[in-house]
């Protein structure tokens, strides 16, 4: 298992379980949903429309994360709408990283996601760009990845089949995390993290040995 992989899951494993037996983190959780709620229910559609940029922002900028306002939407706008807004917001943001990345090229993606790591992306891809394989890759990798198929100027509308592939798991997991802690179901989100780090781990190590062995 990727190193970073494994303490990203053992620092969420660490936050939960500190949420879930602070009794003074579950009174600021709940006043601050109430205030996020209060003002959703006087602005709903710019609240989603917020909730959803962020979300497609967190593609576009590794760093950032909309991952710590799942719980808050989750508890306004219960599952099913959560889920909507999240996968809109991601294939949103995927779909304007594919475009930088094809129209602005090689100097800006770089200076967004790293030379080095852009380089060995592209160094993987671009002997092969079979469908198998992509959605292997973009399992494995960050969201900010459809830089590199715009670089590559892959087909979009495959891009967008493997964007959505690769974002529906990891969306169900998140929403479904967000659930179960915000409920106190410890079991379930335990459960839920191991299922993300394994859906990653699978997919990393089929890239790797795919690339390896030199397969399509």
């Amino acid at each position: 298992m990727n190193k970073k992989i494994f303490y990203l899951f053992l620092l969420l494993v660490l936050v939960g379980t500190i949420f879930g037996g602070s009794a003074y983190l579950q009174t600021v959780f709940s006043q601050l949903t109430d205030s996020i709620d209060a003002y959703v229910s006087r602005h709903f559609f710019l609240g989603a429309i917020i909730f959803t940029g962020l979300a497609a922002f967190s593609v576009l900028l590794g760093p950032f994360t909309s991952a710590p306002l799942i719980p808050f939407a989750v508890v306004i706008w219960h599952i099913p709408l959560t889920l909507a807004m999240l996968m809109a917001g991601w294939l949103l943001g995927n779909t304007g990283a594919f475009w930088i990345g094809r129209y602005l090229g090689h100097p800006l993606v770089a200076k967004i996601v790293g030379h080095k790591k852009l380089d060995d992306w592209l160094a993987a891809l671009q002997p092969r760009l079979s469908f198998p394989l992509l959605l292997l890759f973009r399992l494995a990798t960050p969201s900010e990845t459809g830089y590199v198929f715009g670089l590559l100027k892959y087909d979009f509308r495959k891009y967008l089949l493997l964007s959505f592939l690769a974002e529906l798991p990891f969306a169900f997991i998140i929403v479904f995390a967000s659930d179960a802690l915000t409920n106190t179901g410890w079991a379930s989100f335990l459960l839920l993290l191991l299922a993300w780090i394994v859906i990653i781990s699978l997919a990393l190590y089929e890239f790797r040995k795919k690339f390896q062995n030199g397969k399509p």
